[in-house]
């Protein structure tokens, strides 16, 4: 025997097993309505001589072609098989009549020609220039007598080019395709119903379906992936015993509709006659399908509705889906591959969300739900997996509408193992999990469909992650990095808990910067590293991405309207060089702008980068998204390096070689003075910068460092003493007044020379910087120290040598049981090469003479600011009077000295100083422009912060020596000898006119002569 015909016999075969294992008493009573009752007594008489459906079938003139088409697939003696073993169920045959067949195979054909791929050289060639045909081509290509005795089988190639409406598919068996569209006409019982009033034998038991509301029956049709059972969709064949052994239906037949409508005739002019027509193949609805020409009750063994047209099997799932018109957004979201799967997985019944059920999501749950990243994939898998259903209303029954009205209420599992709660509402329609079904059961080949308003979300959301809010706020780039530093963590935490844990995930903020800005600094840093600007090693090494990320993430959630402006938030970036702290973040906020409702968009940034959108909270965080990536901030001196104003205190830390301690030391709050600062610090900044005084400039430094991270906002109202980095101990003291003014000093008694924070809270990775606006000199600086600062040794031999040395160390007549302080003026020494030093050496009177009048004793607050700026701190024209002076006890009265303000200069600082009273002079050597000035300081004497009570000195640096004034003898006796003369000869005047007066002759003059001659 032939292969073909060994193949034709086993179909047949199982064709036959399958019958006789489908009973009418296995079918599902609540799908399958009873069969129509025969008259038993009428049967036995009558069943002798009585035809068969076949026979009925090839008696009828209308039905040639389906006999042929029955004879082709080898299901005639199936069919007799079937109806010669019933048990009294019978058999129903939906018959389409030769004009339908035909009608459907003219049909196919024009829609064939008219698909543009027809056209394609690929088709027109295909198989060796075999056109593709259709199904119903297929069918009705051949006549018997073109067999010639041979098997159909025979006839055509292994692999048959099929045109379908989807495209152009490779059949195997043609015949087995065809086969199962016939078996979709045939049911192992008679059908209840009838229109005839000669049903014979038979008597119909239901009355027919309502119109609109068709009611399922089971074919003959039993949709597989196995072989055996000749599929209809090959797809994985699952192991023996396992499943549903290959049926997609598990071991259930393909559903039918069948339904009814009423057809109105005109019988004559003015009159209408409405007579009901069975329809089978309907939609849920009752409309479309086949109606029903005419019934054949003549046989025993069942009933034959002629119909007038074809039966269309159920459609694969894909096809559903990517034709449903109310399925156009499911199917932007399921990939080929995915309705490829679902297609051949057995019995599935999906509850899928029609495309206004979509609506309820937001526009960032939808950009990512439709996004192309490997996590909305698995969303969308997961999204299918709440629909769906293997399981069914138990073992694997697939779940029609029908078997949902069964019962007030049931319980779904689906393949995710979650659990769909159906109940019907009052007016009988279908509510799953809320959501109400709107389409009943669309049949598919390997189950059903069924449409609903609304989506099924377990948690009542999609359960976005922050993660997944990233990528659809095109935040991509700083999702892969997460991941890259092992930070993904912070980001995929399920908003309710991971399963069997219901703690929601610990809220956090995030700043995420967009793709592009990422691009560009990724762009940045990897130059920066080829060019070698950016150290990749040792302190002064760029963060990791670790930390850089870190710096992104703020434990918390903060939201618009919790932040103010100047506030620091802690970020998960933990460093041992903050002593295990956490760095923060500044923030800015518009207040101007945020005024109102505060939106958290462009009034509100973070460090130097914007708000560039409105926040998104997911669960108890909020991400932020931002202009640009911040870099944590740098050590100490590449932090100050930035700031302008702060050039003087990095030169400073260069030259006191403290640049490594600084960017190591931990936790340390630096208070930094201004370039202003240290030019107010005048001859002792000069006197620190010398090599010598190199371990006092250290000190200066390090008791500006506090030894703790102390922020803006921990300075409190009250006097705090904090600890420096200076090593015998040295503390500041610190408080804040009522307007917010941070106060700095050495003392608890924060006079008006404490220092102020000018600017605030200028993070490092150790701590954080403040500006202050004074230095605070923790040290002993002596005259004689500031003397050397202005680079007037020479000043400071004489001084010694005159024997008042006193003045320059603080060792103030202390004979006298008291201190005093001295302000020295102090030539250059380039002064003094324009003098005749050697002769003051040589006379110790002029000595004494030009060193005392060089010393004015006051104290320093009188004369010289406390760091404050560049200028003295006196009125214009201000006088003091010297060692030199009588008043203060010295031998000259020209030893006061006098202050002029003078225009700002390249040389000085605008101030002139010379002896009072000077005359006849052009000034030289007795006035010199002011170069600096420098104040005494001393160390506190105790942990109380109370330094020692006597006052304070200092030195002005001036450009010229004053030598002590001696006036000539013209201004010593000159004008006492002018007095004489003048008063002389004012008294000889006075006589010579008086005499005159006293001696005139006698004579009347002659106006007294002409006195009232007019009269």
């Amino acid at each position: 025997m032939k292969p073909a015909s060994l193949w034709s016999l086993l179909i047949v075969a199982c064709s036959i097993v399958v019958a006789l294992q489908t009973p009418l008493g296995q079918l599902p009573p609540d799908v399958i309505h009873l069969p129509t009752q025969l008259d038993t007594k009428q049967v036995d008489a009558a069943t002798l001589g009585r035809p068969n459906l076949i026979d009925l079938l090839a008696s009828s003139p209308d039905h040639t072609i389906l006999l042929r088409l029955l004879q082709r697939t080898r299901l005639i003696p199936t069919l007799n098989r079937l109806q010669e073993f019933d048990d009294g169920s019978g058999m129903t045959i939906l018959a389409p009549t030769d004009d339908a067949i035909l009608r459907r195979r003219d049909q196919e054909r024009k829609m064939r020609f008219k698909d543009p791929l027809f056209s394609t050289p690929a088709l027109t060639s295909y198989a060796g220039g075999e056109v593709p045909l259709s199904l119903w081509e297929h069918a009705l290509a051949l006549n018997p007598s073109e067999l010639h005795g041979q098997d159909v089988a025979d006839l055509f190639p292994s692999l048959q080019p099929v045109w379908k409406s989807q495209g152009v598919v490779e059949m195997d068996n043609v015949n087995a395709m065809l086969r199962q569209h016939l078996l979709y006409h045939v049911l192992n019982y008679t059908l209840p119903y009838s229109t005839s009033n000669e049903t014979g034998i038979h008597k119909p038991s239901s009355p027919i379906p309502e119109v609109g509301r068709p009611i399922m029956h089971e074919t003959m049709h039993f949709p597989s992936r196995r072989l055996l059972q000749e599929p209809t969709r090959p797809g994985h064949i699952p192991k023996p015993d396992k499943e549903d052994h290959g049926g997609l239906l598990g071991n259930e037949g393909q559903k039918l509709r069948v339904g009814s409508i009423t057809e109105t005739k005109q019988i004559t002019k003015f009159k209408k006659e409405s007579t009901p027509a069975l329809t089978f193949g309907t939609a849920s609805d009752g409309s479309g399908g086949v109606r029903c020409t005419s019934e054949l009750w003549s046989s025993p063994n069942g009933v034959i509705f002629s119909i007038d047209g074809i039966l269309d099997l159920p459609p694969s799932l894909d096809t559903v889906i990517n034709t449903h018109k109310s399925l156009k957004t499911l199917r932007s979201l399921l990939p080929p591959t995915l309705l490829k799967t679902l297609s051949t997985t057995p019995h599935l019944s999906l509850f899928l969300p029609a495309s206004d059920a979509f609506d309820s999501l937001t526009e960032l749950e939808w950009r990512f739900l439709s996004g192309k990243w490997k996590q909305s994939f698995n969303d969308r898998m997961r999204l299918v997996g709440w629909h769906a259903s293997g399981l069914g209303v138990g073992d694997g029954r697939t779940v029609y509408g029908a078997r949902l009205r069964d019962s007030d209420t049931a319980s779904i599992t689906t393949i995710l193992g979650g659990t769909l709660s159906v109940n019907r509402d009052k007016n009988d329609h279908l509510l799953v999990n809320g959501a109400r079904v709107i389409e009943e059961d669309i049949l598919t080949e390997n189950g059903v469909v069924h449409l609903i308003d609304g989506l099924i979300l377990p948690e009542g959301d999609l359960g976005m992650t922050v993660e997944k809010y990233l990528l659809a706020l095109n935040a991509t780039k700083f999702v892969s990095l997460m991941y890259e530093a092992g930070l993904e963590s912070y980001i995929n935490q399920p908003p309710h808990g991971r399963e069997g844990d219901g703690d929601a995930p610990p809220p956090f903020t995030f700043l995420a910067p967009r793709d592009d800005v990422i691009d560009a600094w990724l762009a940045r840093r990897k130059a920066e590293l080829l060019e070698g600007s950016l150290p990749s090693s040792g302190f002064d090494a760029a963060p990791s991405l670790s930390e850089v990320l870190k710096y992104h993430i703020l434990p918390g959630q903060n939201l618009p309207k919790d932040l103010s402006d100047g506030m620091l938030i802690g970020t998960e970036l933990i460093d041992w060089k903050l002593k295990e702290g956490r760095q923060r973040i500044p923030v800015e906020v518009d207040e101007e702008q945020a005024s109102g409702d505060r939106k958290g968009n462009g009034d509100v940034g973070f460090g130097d980068a914007n708000v560039l959108a409105e926040p998104v909270n997911v669960g108890g965080s909020t991400i932020y998204i931002i202009s640009q990536l911040l870099d944590p901030p740098a050590n100490p001196i590449q932090t100050a390096v930035s700031f302008l104003t702060l050039s003087t205190f990095v030169a400073t830390v260069f030259s006191a070689e403290l640049k490594k301690a600084i960017q190591r030391a931990p936790g340390v709050t630096y208070l930094v003075p201004t370039n202003d600062a240290f030019t107010g610090l005048g001859l002792t900044m000069n006197y620190l910068l010398l090599p010598e005084s190199q371990p006092e400039l250290q000190a200066v430094i390090e008791y500006h460092a506090i030894d703790r991270i102390v922020y803006a906002q921990d300075f409190s109202q009250e006097v705090t003493s904090y600890p420096t980095l200076l090593p015998d101990g040295g503390r500041l003291y610190a408080r804040k007044t009522k307007n917010g003014t941070v106060l700095i000093s050495r003392t608890q008694d924060f006079d008006e020379n404490a220092a102020r924070i000018i600017k605030r809270d200028i993070l490092t990775n150790t701590g954080v910087m403040h500006e202050v606006n004074l230095v605070e000199v923790p040290i002993e600086i002596s005259n004689r120290k500031l003397i050397r600062g202005a680079k007037a040794e020479t000043m400071e031999d004489l001084i010694i040598q005159a024997g008042y040395g006193f003045t320059l160390d603080g060792i103030r007549n202390a004979s006298e049981g008291e201190q005093s302080s001295f302000v020295i003026l102090t030539p250059t020494d380039a002064a003094f090469t324009r003098i005749n030093l050697t002769h003051i050496l040589e006379d110790p009177a002029a000595l004494d003479e030009l060193v005392r009048l060089h010393i004015i004793p006051c104290r320093a607050d009188d004369l010289i600011p406390a760091g404050k700026g560049s200028s003295l701190g006196i009125k214009d024209e201000a006088t003091f009077a010297s060692l030199l002076d009588k008043g203060a006890g010295g031998s000259s009265q020209y030893g006061q000295i006098s202050f002029r303000k003078i225009p700002d200069s390249e040389e000085g600082i605008g101030w002139m100083v010379g002896i009072k009273g000077t005359r006849g002079t052009d000034g030289r050597g007795h006035a010199a422009k002011v170069l600096g000035f420098g104040r005494e300081s001393k160390n506190a004497s105790s942990s109380q912060g109370l330094l020692a009570t006597y006052p304070l000195g200092g030195v002005i640096s001036i450009d010229t020596v004053l030598t002590p004034y001696r006036p000539g003898w013209f201004y010593r006796w000159g004008w006492i000898i002018f007095t004489v003369v003048l008063t002389l000869a004012g008294i000889s005047a006075v006589g010579f006119y008086g005499y005159r007066f006293w001696n005139r002759d006698g004579r009347i003059k002659l106006p007294e002569a002409l006195e009232g001659e007019e009269e």
